[in-house]
Protein backbone atom coordinates (compact mmCIF):
# COMPACT_ATOMS: atom_id res chain seq x y z
CA UNK A 1 0.00 0.00 0.00
CA UNK A 2 2.74 2.80 0.83
CA UNK A 3 4.62 1.96 -2.70
CA UNK A 4 0.93 2.45 -4.26
CA UNK A 5 0.38 5.48 -2.02
CA UNK A 6 4.27 6.90 -2.81
CA UNK A 7 3.41 6.66 -6.58
CA UNK A 8 0.19 8.54 -6.56
CA UNK A 9 2.13 11.00 -4.34
CA UNK A 10 5.13 11.59 -7.01
CA UNK A 11 2.76 11.61 -9.59
CA UNK A 12 0.50 14.36 -8.38
CA UNK A 13 3.84 16.36 -7.49
CA UNK A 14 5.13 15.45 -11.01
CA UNK A 15 1.97 17.74 -12.22
CA UNK A 16 2.76 20.50 -9.32
CA UNK A 17 6.63 20.92 -10.85
CA UNK A 18 5.32 21.71 -14.23
CA UNK A 19 2.83 23.92 -13.60
CA UNK A 20 4.88 25.73 -11.80
CA UNK A 21 7.93 25.07 -13.94
CA UNK A 22 10.22 23.64 -11.60
CA UNK A 23 13.55 22.86 -13.27
CA UNK A 24 13.69 19.32 -12.05
CA UNK A 25 11.15 17.77 -14.31
CA UNK A 26 14.05 18.55 -17.36
CA UNK A 27 16.78 16.01 -16.18
CA UNK A 28 16.02 15.29 -12.71
CA UNK A 29 17.98 17.62 -10.36
CA UNK A 30 16.61 18.55 -7.12
CA UNK A 31 18.97 21.58 -5.68
CA UNK A 32 18.82 21.17 -1.90
CA UNK A 33 21.01 23.43 0.07
CA UNK A 34 23.44 22.23 2.85
CA UNK A 35 22.42 22.42 6.17
CA UNK A 36 23.86 22.41 9.62
CA UNK A 37 25.02 19.16 9.61
CA UNK A 38 26.54 18.78 6.97
CA UNK A 39 30.04 19.14 6.50
CA UNK A 40 31.10 22.12 4.20
CA UNK A 41 34.80 22.31 2.91
CA UNK A 42 36.72 25.52 3.81
CA UNK A 43 40.51 25.42 1.79
CA UNK A 44 43.21 26.54 4.02
CA UNK A 45 41.01 25.22 7.89
CA UNK A 46 40.79 21.72 8.98
CA UNK A 47 38.12 19.77 7.67
CA UNK A 48 35.36 18.07 9.17
CA UNK A 49 36.47 15.08 6.62
CA UNK A 50 40.27 13.70 6.83
CA UNK A 51 41.32 13.93 3.36
CA UNK A 52 44.60 13.38 0.72
CA UNK A 53 45.75 15.52 -1.62
CA UNK A 54 45.70 13.01 -4.32
CA UNK A 55 45.89 15.25 -7.87
CA UNK A 56 48.15 18.50 -7.64
CA UNK A 57 46.92 19.71 -11.08
CA UNK A 58 43.20 19.07 -10.27
CA UNK A 59 42.92 17.85 -13.77
CA UNK A 60 40.38 14.59 -13.69
CA UNK A 61 39.23 14.71 -17.11
CA UNK A 62 42.22 12.09 -17.55
CA UNK A 63 40.29 9.31 -15.27
CA UNK A 64 37.04 9.19 -16.65
CA UNK A 65 35.54 5.98 -17.00
CA UNK A 66 33.40 5.30 -20.16
CA UNK A 67 30.44 7.06 -20.20
CA UNK A 68 27.18 6.01 -19.33
CA UNK A 69 23.87 7.35 -20.81
CA UNK A 70 20.82 8.08 -18.43
CA UNK A 71 18.42 7.89 -20.76
CA UNK A 72 18.39 5.27 -23.02
CA UNK A 73 16.33 3.73 -25.76
CA UNK A 74 13.39 6.18 -25.08
CA UNK A 75 13.44 5.60 -20.91
CA UNK A 76 14.45 8.55 -18.81
CA UNK A 77 15.71 7.56 -15.66
CA UNK A 78 16.06 11.49 -14.17
CA UNK A 79 19.21 10.06 -12.17
CA UNK A 80 21.36 12.56 -13.40
CA UNK A 81 22.25 13.27 -9.52
CA UNK A 82 23.23 8.83 -9.42
CA UNK A 83 25.27 9.04 -12.56
CA UNK A 84 27.37 11.72 -12.08
CA UNK A 85 28.25 10.69 -8.46
CA UNK A 86 29.04 7.43 -10.03
CA UNK A 87 31.61 9.33 -12.62
CA UNK A 88 32.99 11.27 -9.93
CA UNK A 89 33.27 7.79 -7.31
CA UNK A 90 34.67 6.05 -10.43
CA UNK A 91 37.45 8.63 -11.30
CA UNK A 92 38.66 8.75 -7.90
CA UNK A 93 39.32 4.74 -8.32
CA UNK A 94 40.76 4.85 -11.51
CA UNK A 95 43.16 7.33 -9.84
CA UNK A 96 44.40 4.90 -7.33
CA UNK A 97 44.58 1.91 -10.24
CA UNK A 98 46.76 4.05 -11.69
CA UNK A 99 49.16 4.27 -8.72
CA UNK A 100 47.36 5.29 -5.77
CA UNK A 101 46.42 3.82 -2.49
CA UNK A 102 46.69 -0.08 -3.86
CA UNK A 103 45.19 -1.44 -1.04
CA UNK A 104 41.50 0.41 -1.89
CA UNK A 105 42.03 -1.06 -5.38
CA UNK A 106 42.49 -4.66 -3.94
CA UNK A 107 39.09 -4.10 -2.36
CA UNK A 108 37.17 -2.53 -5.19
CA UNK A 109 38.76 -5.44 -7.35
CA UNK A 110 37.67 -8.43 -5.10
CA UNK A 111 34.04 -7.12 -4.88
CA UNK A 112 34.19 -6.82 -9.01
CA UNK A 113 33.97 -2.80 -8.95
CA UNK A 114 36.94 -2.69 -11.69
CA UNK A 115 36.48 -4.21 -15.00
CA UNK A 116 38.87 -4.19 -17.70
CA UNK A 117 41.06 -2.03 -15.74
CA UNK A 118 38.28 0.62 -14.85
CA UNK A 119 35.78 1.32 -12.37
CA UNK A 120 32.22 0.34 -13.38
CA UNK A 121 29.45 0.37 -10.49
CA UNK A 122 26.34 -0.06 -10.70
CA UNK A 123 24.06 3.95 -11.32
CA UNK A 124 20.59 1.81 -11.33
CA UNK A 125 21.32 1.00 -7.90
CA UNK A 126 22.08 3.65 -5.92
CA UNK A 127 19.34 5.56 -8.38
CA UNK A 128 16.81 2.71 -6.83
CA UNK A 129 17.98 2.78 -3.20
CA UNK A 130 18.21 6.36 -2.92
CA UNK A 131 14.29 6.44 -3.73
CA UNK A 132 15.21 8.50 -7.17
CA UNK A 133 11.57 8.94 -8.90
CA UNK A 134 9.87 10.87 -11.83
CA UNK A 135 10.71 14.06 -9.81
CA UNK A 136 14.57 13.36 -9.20
CA UNK A 137 16.63 13.26 -6.72
CA UNK A 138 18.63 15.49 -4.67
CA UNK A 139 22.87 15.54 -4.07
CA UNK A 140 22.74 15.16 -0.45
CA UNK A 141 20.19 11.98 -0.66
CA UNK A 142 22.63 10.30 -3.11
CA UNK A 143 25.50 11.07 -1.04
CA UNK A 144 23.80 9.51 2.06
CA UNK A 145 22.73 6.68 0.14
CA UNK A 146 26.23 5.53 -1.00
CA UNK A 147 27.24 6.17 2.61
CA UNK A 148 24.21 4.11 3.94
CA UNK A 149 24.17 0.82 1.03
CA UNK A 150 27.89 0.84 -0.60
CA UNK A 151 28.22 0.04 -4.72
CA UNK A 152 27.62 -2.86 -6.60
CA UNK A 153 29.25 -3.48 -10.49
CA UNK A 154 27.31 -2.54 -12.85
CA UNK A 155 27.54 -6.39 -14.32
CA UNK A 156 25.27 -6.93 -11.52
CA UNK A 157 22.47 -4.64 -11.01
CA UNK A 158 22.62 -3.43 -14.63
CA UNK A 159 20.36 -1.23 -17.32
CA UNK A 160 17.04 -2.47 -17.63
CA UNK A 161 14.73 0.05 -19.96
CA UNK A 162 11.55 -1.63 -19.22
CA UNK A 163 12.07 -2.33 -15.50
CA UNK A 164 14.69 0.20 -14.50
CA UNK A 165 13.93 0.94 -10.44
CA UNK A 166 12.68 -2.97 -10.02
CA UNK A 167 13.10 -3.74 -6.51
CA UNK A 168 17.23 -4.54 -5.29
CA UNK A 169 17.24 -8.36 -4.17
CA UNK A 170 18.60 -8.61 -0.85
CA UNK A 171 21.39 -10.46 -1.76
CA UNK A 172 22.47 -7.71 -3.94
CA UNK A 173 22.17 -5.04 -1.24
CA UNK A 174 23.72 -7.21 1.33
CA UNK A 175 26.95 -7.05 -1.25
CA UNK A 176 26.49 -3.53 -1.46
CA UNK A 177 26.91 -3.30 2.32
CA UNK A 178 29.52 -5.44 2.52
CA UNK A 179 31.72 -3.43 0.69
CA UNK A 180 31.47 -0.79 3.42
CA UNK A 181 33.17 -3.20 5.62
CA UNK A 182 36.52 -2.25 4.29
CA UNK A 183 35.36 0.87 1.62
CA UNK A 184 34.09 4.26 3.88
CA UNK A 185 32.69 6.95 1.65
CA UNK A 186 32.30 10.73 2.90
CA UNK A 187 30.84 13.71 1.23
CA UNK A 188 31.18 17.89 1.82
CA UNK A 189 30.03 20.49 0.03
CA UNK A 190 32.15 23.20 -1.74
CA UNK A 191 31.49 26.64 -2.59
CA UNK A 192 31.49 27.06 -6.21
CA UNK A 193 34.31 30.07 -5.30
CA UNK A 194 36.83 26.70 -4.21
CA UNK A 195 36.22 24.51 -6.87
CA UNK A 196 39.40 24.93 -8.81
CA UNK A 197 41.02 24.48 -5.15
CA UNK A 198 39.08 21.86 -4.21
CA UNK A 199 39.96 19.42 -6.98
CA UNK A 200 42.92 18.07 -5.74
CA UNK A 201 41.65 16.22 -3.54
CA UNK A 202 38.36 14.58 -6.15
CA UNK A 203 36.50 16.19 -8.85
CA UNK A 204 33.20 17.74 -8.12
CA UNK A 205 29.46 16.69 -8.27
CA UNK A 206 27.76 19.83 -9.35
CA UNK A 207 24.93 21.43 -11.03
CA UNK A 208 24.19 23.44 -14.22
CA UNK A 209 21.61 24.55 -16.18
CA UNK A 210 21.14 22.23 -19.13
CA UNK A 211 22.63 23.71 -21.82
CA UNK A 212 21.96 26.75 -23.37
CA UNK A 213 24.03 29.20 -25.58
CA UNK A 214 27.14 27.74 -26.86
CA UNK A 215 29.99 29.81 -28.61
CA UNK A 216 33.51 28.18 -30.10
CA UNK A 217 32.57 24.56 -28.23
CA UNK A 218 31.98 26.64 -24.74
CA UNK A 219 28.50 26.98 -22.94
CA UNK A 220 27.62 30.12 -21.97
CA UNK A 221 26.81 31.82 -18.80
CA UNK A 222 22.99 31.69 -18.28
CA UNK A 223 20.55 33.41 -15.81
CA UNK A 224 18.17 29.86 -16.21
CA UNK A 225 17.36 28.08 -12.66
CA UNK A 226 19.90 24.51 -12.66
CA UNK A 227 18.58 21.66 -13.44
CA UNK A 228 21.05 19.25 -14.08
CA UNK A 229 23.31 17.29 -12.29
CA UNK A 230 27.19 17.00 -13.11
CA UNK A 231 30.71 16.03 -12.68
CA UNK A 232 32.92 18.98 -13.26
CA UNK A 233 36.31 17.07 -13.64
CA UNK A 234 38.73 20.25 -14.73
CA UNK A 235 39.94 23.70 -16.17
CA UNK A 236 41.57 25.49 -18.51
CA UNK A 237 42.29 28.57 -16.30
CA UNK A 238 40.19 31.64 -17.45
CA UNK A 239 39.07 30.07 -20.24
CA UNK A 240 36.71 26.97 -19.45
CA UNK A 241 35.82 24.28 -16.72
CA UNK A 242 35.68 20.86 -17.91
CA UNK A 243 32.45 18.73 -17.63
CA UNK A 244 31.78 15.16 -17.73
CA UNK A 245 27.51 14.76 -18.65
CA UNK A 246 25.55 11.94 -18.58
CA UNK A 247 24.32 13.16 -22.26
CA UNK A 248 26.21 13.03 -25.12
CA UNK A 249 28.56 14.36 -26.35
CA UNK A 250 29.62 13.50 -22.11
CA UNK A 251 32.89 15.78 -22.86
CA UNK A 252 31.39 19.20 -22.59
CA UNK A 253 32.72 22.49 -21.71
CA UNK A 254 31.12 25.53 -19.84
CA UNK A 255 32.32 28.90 -19.85
CA UNK A 256 34.97 30.39 -16.71
CA UNK A 257 31.89 32.58 -15.55
CA UNK A 258 29.16 29.78 -15.40
CA UNK A 259 26.99 29.99 -12.70
CA UNK A 260 26.97 26.44 -11.36
CA UNK A 261 25.73 25.36 -8.23
CA UNK A 262 27.21 24.23 -4.37
CA UNK A 263 29.58 21.35 -5.29
CA UNK A 264 29.83 18.13 -3.26
CA UNK A 265 33.53 16.42 -2.91
CA UNK A 266 33.52 12.74 -2.22
CA UNK A 267 36.04 11.06 -0.39
CA UNK A 268 37.00 7.57 -0.36
CA UNK A 269 38.60 5.67 2.45
CA UNK A 270 40.33 1.86 3.71
CA UNK A 271 38.45 0.72 7.16
CA UNK A 272 39.92 -2.08 7.00
CA UNK A 273 41.90 -4.27 4.70
CA UNK A 274 41.11 -7.08 2.88
CA UNK A 275 42.02 -10.09 4.33
CA UNK A 276 45.18 -12.22 1.96
CA UNK A 277 42.81 -14.20 -0.38
CA UNK A 278 45.48 -17.20 0.56
CA UNK A 279 45.02 -16.86 4.23
CA UNK A 280 41.04 -16.76 3.91
CA UNK A 281 40.84 -19.78 2.11
CA UNK A 282 42.95 -21.54 4.56
CA UNK A 283 41.33 -20.34 7.18
CA UNK A 284 37.58 -21.34 5.37
CA UNK A 285 38.84 -24.54 4.71
CA UNK A 286 40.75 -25.71 7.52
CA UNK A 287 40.04 -29.78 8.55
CA UNK A 288 38.03 -30.08 4.90
CA UNK A 289 39.41 -31.54 1.46
CA UNK A 290 39.90 -29.82 -1.59
CA UNK A 291 40.51 -29.83 -5.63
CA UNK A 292 40.48 -27.71 -8.21
CA UNK A 293 38.66 -28.46 -11.40
CA UNK A 294 42.68 -28.15 -13.88
CA UNK A 295 43.54 -31.12 -11.44
CA UNK A 296 42.33 -34.63 -10.34
CA UNK A 297 44.83 -34.34 -6.88
CA UNK A 298 42.86 -33.81 -3.65
CA UNK A 299 44.08 -32.40 -0.71
CA UNK A 300 43.02 -32.19 2.93
CA UNK A 301 43.69 -28.66 4.26
CA UNK A 302 45.46 -28.69 7.72
CA UNK A 303 47.09 -26.12 10.34
CA UNK A 304 47.98 -23.89 6.98
CA UNK A 305 49.06 -26.84 4.70
CA UNK A 306 47.32 -28.36 1.88
CA UNK A 307 48.50 -32.11 2.38
CA UNK A 308 47.91 -34.56 -0.37
CA UNK A 309 46.32 -38.02 -0.59
CA UNK A 310 48.99 -40.38 -2.49
CA UNK A 311 45.81 -42.65 -3.74
CA UNK A 312 42.02 -43.13 -3.66
CA UNK A 313 42.62 -45.57 -0.83
CA UNK A 314 44.13 -43.18 1.45
CA UNK A 315 41.05 -40.97 0.74
CA UNK A 316 38.95 -43.71 1.49
CA UNK A 317 41.19 -44.27 4.73
CA UNK A 318 39.93 -40.75 5.89
CA UNK A 319 36.64 -40.44 4.51
CA UNK A 320 35.12 -43.54 4.49
CA UNK A 321 32.51 -43.82 1.83
CA UNK A 322 31.88 -39.85 2.12
CA UNK A 323 33.36 -38.49 -1.05
CA UNK A 324 32.87 -34.80 -0.21
CA UNK A 325 35.38 -32.21 -1.23
CA UNK A 326 35.40 -28.32 -2.29
CA UNK A 327 35.67 -27.78 -5.72
CA UNK A 328 38.34 -24.39 -5.42
CA UNK A 329 40.30 -22.05 -7.55
CA UNK A 330 43.39 -23.72 -8.59
CA UNK A 331 45.87 -21.10 -8.26
CA UNK A 332 44.58 -20.73 -4.37
CA UNK A 333 45.72 -24.69 -3.99
CA UNK A 334 49.40 -23.60 -5.45
CA UNK A 335 49.90 -20.80 -2.97
CA UNK A 336 48.94 -22.81 -0.18
CA UNK A 337 52.28 -24.20 1.20
CA UNK A 338 52.54 -28.15 0.99
CA UNK A 339 52.83 -30.75 3.88
CA UNK A 340 53.14 -34.48 4.10
CA UNK A 341 51.18 -36.89 2.60
CA UNK A 342 47.84 -38.13 4.48
CA UNK A 343 49.20 -40.85 6.56
CA UNK A 344 47.19 -44.02 5.90
CA UNK A 345 48.37 -45.11 9.18
CA UNK A 346 47.03 -42.33 11.05
CA UNK A 347 43.62 -43.29 9.55
CA UNK A 348 40.45 -44.46 12.09
CA UNK A 349 40.35 -47.76 9.57
CA UNK A 350 44.40 -48.66 9.50
CA UNK A 351 43.72 -51.70 12.50
CA UNK A 352 41.40 -53.13 9.72
CA UNK A 353 43.77 -52.07 6.41
CA UNK A 354 46.99 -53.42 8.12
CA UNK A 355 45.60 -57.09 7.94
CA UNK A 356 45.24 -56.65 4.03
CA UNK A 357 48.89 -57.12 3.41
CA UNK A 358 48.25 -58.48 -0.23
CA UNK A 359 48.08 -55.64 -2.67
CA UNK A 360 45.56 -58.17 -4.26
CA UNK A 361 43.28 -57.76 -1.32
CA UNK A 362 43.83 -54.08 -1.25
CA UNK A 363 42.81 -53.81 -4.33
CA UNK A 364 39.53 -55.66 -3.84
CA UNK A 365 38.84 -53.78 -0.83
CA UNK A 366 38.95 -50.81 -3.18
CA UNK A 367 37.09 -52.27 -5.45
CA UNK A 368 34.23 -52.99 -3.12
CA UNK A 369 34.29 -49.70 -1.85
CA UNK A 370 34.02 -47.82 -5.30
CA UNK A 371 31.36 -50.15 -5.75
CA UNK A 372 28.92 -49.80 -2.80
CA UNK A 373 29.52 -46.14 -3.42
CA UNK A 374 27.60 -46.05 -6.63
Amino acid sequence: MDFIKNKIDNYILVHFDRLLKRPNIENGFVEVKPTKTDFVHKEGTFGYVSKEKLLPDCQWDKFRTTGELQKRQQKETMACVTFSAMNCLEQIINFHIKGGNQEIVNVFTQFGLIKDGEANFSDRYIAKMSGTTMRGNSQTTVAKTIRKFGLVPEDMWGWDTNNYYANVPQNIIDRGKELLEYIEFSYEWVSPSEFNTAKVYAPIQTSVYAWGEQRGGIFQRTSFARNHAVDNDGFVMSQYDKIFDSYQPFDKKVSWDFNMGMGMIFTISLKKKLPNPVDKFIEDYDGKNVKSKENSSIYHIQQGKKKPYHSWLAYLAFNGLDRGYKEVPNELIDATPLGENMDIKKSIYWKFLENLKEPDNMNKLLEILIKDDN
